[in-house]
């Protein structure tokens, strides 16, 4: 429970607003285990994740973009 904390803490992931409880969708249950893979493989810390994070999600973008393209 410590890493939840921790993750919510530096803003990585974000509790459901409209809950009693601290309850994450599934697309965050994702995202932890992502976190958890690349610091366990990469050593990559949490305060550098968010900017893993954006370059992913920036490939992400241009492959998509590349995918269109070649239709």
């Amino acid at each position: 429970m410590d890493i939840v904390r921790e993750l919510v803490a530096v803003d990585l992931i974000n509790p459901r607003e409209h809950s009693k409880t601290i309850c994450f969708d599934v697309e965050t249950v994702q995202t932890v285990r992502r976190i958890l893979r690349l610091q366990r493989h990469l050593q990559i810390s949490l305060d550098s994740m968010a900017l893993v994070f954006d370059l992913l999600d920036r490939i992400d973008a241009l492959e998509a973009r590349i995918r269109n393209m070649e239709k």
